[in-house]
Order: C-alpha cells, then sequence, then structure tokens
C-alpha cells in the first residue's frame, strides 16, 4: 500500500466550482483508495478561498491542507497514520 501526497490547488485559484472536476476527482480518489494506504492534499491556495469552489466540495472526500506550517504538519501526520483524520476513517 503506498502513501499519496496531492499537491494542487483543486480549482481555488481560478475561484470557480466545476461540476465535471468535481466528478473526475470523485472517481480518482475512489480509484486511488483503492491501491493507497494514506491520501493527504496539499492546497497552495488559502483556505479561506476555497468556499465556493471545486477545492472546497472535494476538501470533504480527503484530507486537504493549505500551504502553510500547519498545513504541513497536519500533511504528514495523516501520511504517517496519525492526527485527527486518520483516527476519523481516513486510513485507507
Amino acid at each position: 500500500m503506498f502513501r499519496v501526497l496531492i499537491f494542487s490547488d483543486a480549482g481555488a485559484a481560478r475561484g470557480g466550482l466545476s461540476l465535471e472536476r468535481l466528478e473526475l476527482t470523485e472517481k480518482f480518489l475512489n480509484q486511488l483508495k483503492q491501491k493507497a494506504r494514506y491520501i493527504a492534499w496539499l492546497n497552495p491556495m488559502a483556505k479561506e478561498r476555497w468556499f465556493g469552489t471545486t477545492a472546497g466540495e472535494i476538501a470533504p472526500l480527503v484530507p486537504m491542507f493549505d500551504f502553510s506550517h500547519q498545513g504541513l504538519d497536519g500533511v504528514i501526520d495523516v501520511l504517517r497514520g496519525r492526527g485527527s483524520h486518520a483516527k476519523l476513517g481516513y486510513r485507507l
């Protein structure tokens, strides 16, 4: 089983909501969950920019963190199987 880090703005940079992108990302994540033990998403956009965007819709599907010191700590915890996200059933 793999540990996967995704680095993407998930559409937050454009500030829009793309249902097509959301659907494709959901399919991708479902396939990835079959192979990966832990998945974390590092988003270079501030969390405040996710609301109303595709990123905001993807965030509940996978542990997503903004690119900050705290966000990096969260990503490391998830990929190591620790932290609140790992305890909430995000171990895949």
